[in-house]
């Protein structure tokens, strides 16, 4: 890609961030307060890991769909049919999360509020990482970027 390359981002573009961006507040806010509500309510972490279950059906049922219903709508609209399998794969990637913070509790010893912070201020720096991480990718050649993500050779 050339370093002069400049990103625009149109009207469409900023609603697919702002669906992404809400989905992601719902799910990393629930995430990190599954353990609390597990410990709260009593229940096994099976119940508790039900919620990312149903989320992860959830996506799977939205997201088979979309290549039919692709193939039947006119050109523009498939663009946004891309964002929402896109939101779907995102909530595939991040149904970590619904256990991510008991297990760090479990892990180090932390109380469940301390676990879920630790968790709110993990899930905040990969925010920040993906923000500036696509400004920087423009400003450096493919290869630094893998090299610089740990992709590079191995000696």
């Amino acid at each position: 890609m050339d370093r002069n390359t400049t990103v625009t981002r149109d009207r469409p573009t900023w609603l697919i961030y702002l669906q992404l961006a809400t989905f992601a507040t719902y799910l990393y806010g629930m995430s990190a307060s599954v353990p609390l509500l597990r410990a709260e309510l009593g229940v096994s972490q099976a119940v508790a890991g039900l919620h990312g279950t149903v989320m992860a059906l959830g996506g799977i049922a939205g997201g088979l769909p979309s290549p039919a219903a692709a193939a039947r709508v006119p050109y523009g609209w498939r663009f946004h049919d891309a964002g929402s399998t896109l939101l779907c794969c995102v909530a595939l990637e991040f149904a970590f999360n619904l256990w991510a913070a008991a297990l760090f509790g479990q892990r180090t010893g932390l109380s469940p509020g301390v676990a879920a912070t630790a968790l709110t201020a993990m899930l905040a720096g990969m925010a920040v990482g993906r923000f500036g991480g696509a400004r920087l990718a423009l400003r450096f050649t493919p290869g630094s970027v893998l090299l610089g993500a740990g992709a590079g050779p191995r000696s």
